[in-house]
């Protein structure tokens, strides 16, 4: 175990892709990025089958490997992936074949072997290695959003402290087998002790067994004289079963080698069906289909440029209208304008020939008010001057607003004309296709079928054959076993005449025997209690003895002893770790992360389980409620990377890359921004790979890996 770094991957009819190489750089912030240049986008270029390769490759991928062969393709998809270990260069692939190159030695090619083997190298499980290095899409945070037990059975699961929760599980159950071993041991005891006192001592009494044995010589040896004949007339039997069985070998000789082809043939149609691969031509629907979303791309700019005309045309005629409301209003008060005018002169020249009766001036006192009206009465003819102006701009206006109408691009209808028609021809073309294919089925279900019923006449044909061979050898053999058979019933007579005898003389003798061995079993048996007594008593303290070795076990090992020990020290070296991360980025410098662990008793199995807490700017908040959602990302992704540290420090496998894919998407740029931060943070030593669709933060990466997708077709941008 060590240090881990991916080198090369290598695709071949995967997904998107028909034949690509990536070349990954040894550390340092990584985007990967697509352009769909069918759609003008990046969605659907191919870019997450870059990580999901990966996660394929090193075997914790959460696809079916069958289900990411390249639509269309025709040969084996493969993926084939270097990464640097134990000083040396591996190479992993999968898809049509699982292999596995050392950097020196044969090639693994067992599927066992090869996880065997990486399990070896990298120190954990696939699952664990998946979880440490490896983030899906819509998956943000892989440790807080655990439940609690969730999170302690990840740490146990990495960390190889599930051996001893099992052994402290083992132990209690072993505690109630040996309470239970205790109390039957002691059981045992009080019921041989009853025993002992109720055996009660006793002699036997014998049969007389002399005329059963004058019985038993009168029909002893007529089975053994039955049998002789019984002897020879097997024998005649087993001549004739051989000669029929001759003829029947020659009737199944002239059809065995019409069996063999037709069943070769039947196993050959079978075999094409079940491997049945439609042979149609792609090319023309495929063609359609990029028809059908050129041309819908193109009515949905006609028709996005016919509505901006629109709206250009509607905001000229409404500014027209505006202008024409005001002049027509200016237009209207001419007249009045005009009166006023005449009115104000008048009271100018009234004023002006008022005179003083003694020297004949105009009045000082009134010298002010005509100055006023005499302003009042130019400014009336300025509004009389613009008004009549109005009146001219009026037409000119009213001609403009008439000219300036919209109508509908006649392009559209056009366009929309095309675009059904292909959808149309795409559907036609997709049914004549599997119209196709299922012709094509049909066709080798009907070679099936008739390979078949071709065996089962064969069939028939030998099974009928071999009935009618050796008639006449078959009916000699029928008179035989008659005959055989009154032998052997006459021999069961015998037999069970001898056996009667035999069994009233062994009735006696048993009964002499088990009146014998009953004096006997009484003595053996108080000697055997007395032994199971012995023994009984001593199970009771061994079993009480190892009881309290169970107990001092789980005492020492359990949650009040080592476990409990070695849980705190990782989650504080967790929180340390995770802290420092924060700790170093804006947006959470002013939270502290804490964790508690505490020991849970359910149905009687105690567990660890860990509870998080928040500070917040020095006041405690519930992790959940008490963080914003760029906060609650931030944290997320520190205790991440605090985890992924302090397992690879415990277990000493230090994966050398992480990747993310589209794990930041729907974040605020902000929230994005010091994500990208502590991962540039955490790339100083390691290679970080982002799937992302945002270009507004490329800047923040070392170096990017560009995808380009064209007419169904993945590649990397050299």
């Amino acid at each position: 175990m060590g240090s881990y770094r991916l080198l090369q991957l290598r695709l071949k009819n995967y997904r998107s892709f028909r034949e690509a190489v990536v070349e990954f750089p040894p550390s340092g912030l990584t985007l990967i990025r697509g352009s769909n240049l069918d759609t003008g986008g990046s969605s659907g270029a191919g870019k997450s089958s870059v990580p999901v390769a990966i996660a394929l490759a090193l075997g914790f991928c959460p696809f079916s490997s069958k289900d990411q062969r390249s639509w269309g393709a025709t040969a084996p998809m493969s993926v084939q992936l270097d990464f640097e270990a134990d000083g040396g260069v591996w190479t992993v692939a999968r898809g049509d074949k699982t292999w596995l190159k050392p950097p020196e030695g044969e090639t693994i090619t067992s599927a066992a072997a090869v996880e065997a083997k990486l399990g070896q190298l990298f120190g954990v499980s696939p699952e664990v290695l998946g979880a440490l290095t490896y983030r899906q899409q819509q998956s943000r945070g892989l440790f807080l959003r655990r439940t609690d037990s969730e999170k302690k059975e990840f740490l146990g699961e990495v960390l190889d402290l599930v051996r001893f929760e099992t052994a402290i599980d083992a132990s209690k159950v072993e505690q109630k087998q040996l309470e239970a071993t205790a109390g039957m041991a002691t059981l045992k005891v009080q019921q041989l002790e009853a025993q002992l006192r109720s055996l009660p001592a006793g002699e036997a009494t014998l049969v007389d067994t002399w005329s059963l044995e004058t019985a038993l010589l009168a029909v002893e040896g007529r089975p053994g004289d039955i049998a002789t004949e019984i002897v020879g007339v097997e024998t005649q039997i087993g001549g004739l079963e051989v000669e029929l069985a001759g003829a029947q070998g020659s009737q199944k000789c002239l059809f065995e080698l019409k069996l063999r082809a037709a069943k070769e043939l039947l196993c050959t149609n079978q075999a094409r069906l079940a491997g049945f691969e439609p042979v149609v031509d792609l090319i023309k629907l495929n063609k359609l289909n990029a028809d059908h979303a050129e041309a819908g791309r193109r009515l949905s700019k006609a028709a996005s440029d016919d509505d901006n005309r629109r709206q250009t045309v509607q905001g000229g005629r409404q500014s027209l209208e505006a202008r024409l409301a005001a002049l027509r209003h200016l237009n209207r008060n001419i007249a009045a304008l005009e009166a006023a005018q005449a009115l104000k002169k008048g009271q100018i020249e009234s004023l002006r020939a008022s005179r003083c009766p003694t020297c004949e001036q105009t009045w000082v006192a009134e010298g002010q008010k005509l100055l006023d009206w005499e302003l009042e009465a130019e400014k009336l003819g300025n509004e009389i001057q613009n008004s009549r102006a109005a009146q001219q701009q009026i037409p000119v206006l009213e001609a403009e607003l008439q000219a300036l109408v919209w109508a509908p691009d006649p392009r559209l209808q056009r366009l929309q004309e095309l675009v059904a028609q292909l959808k149309a021809d795409a559907r036609a073309e997709s049914e004549q296709l599997g119209s196709l294919e299922k012709e094509q089925r049909r066709s080798l279900s009907e070679e099936v079928q008739r390979a078949q019923a071709a065996l089962t006449q064969i069939q028939l044909e030998e099974s009928q054959a071999v009935a009618f061979a050796g008639v006449d050898i078959q009916a000699k053999l029928g008179i035989l076993r008659q005959q055989l058979q009154r032998l052997q019933a006459d021999k069961l007579a015998a037999v069970e005449a001898e056996s009667k005898a035999r069994l009233a003389l062994k009735v006696s003798l048993v009964e002499n025997q088990a009146r014998q061995a009953e004096a006997e079993r009484r003595l053996r048996q108080r000697t055997e209690l007395s032994l199971g007594l012995e023994t009984a008593q001593g199970e009771v303290v061994a079993a009480t003895t190892r009881l309290c070795a169970e107990q001092d076990f789980e005492f020492m090992i359990g949650y009040k002893g080592f476990l409990g020990v070695i849980f705190d020290e990782v989650l504080a070296e967790i929180q340390e770790e995770a802290n420092t991360i924060l700790a170093s980025v804006a947006n959470t410098a002013h939270v502290v992360l804490n964790f508690t662990s505490e020991a849970v008793t359910l149905k009687g199995v105690v567990r660890k389980e860990i509870r998080p807490v928040v500070t917040v700017g020095g006041f405690t908040a519930h992790i959940g409620s008490g963080l914003s959602g760029g906060m609650m990302t931030s944290v997320d992704l520190a205790v991440d990377l605090a985890v992924a540290t302090v397992v690879s420090r415990r277990t000493n496998s230090w994966p050398a890359w992480m990747i993310f894919d589209e794990a930041f998407e729907g974040l605020d740029p902000v929230s994005k921004e010091t994500a990208m931060e502590m991962l540039t943070r955490y790339s100083s030593s390691r290679l970080v790979l982002v799937v992302d669709h945002a270009s507004e933060l490329k800047e923040l990466f070392a170096q990017s890996i560009f995808i380009d997708y064209k007419n169904g077709v993945s590649s990397i941008r050299g």
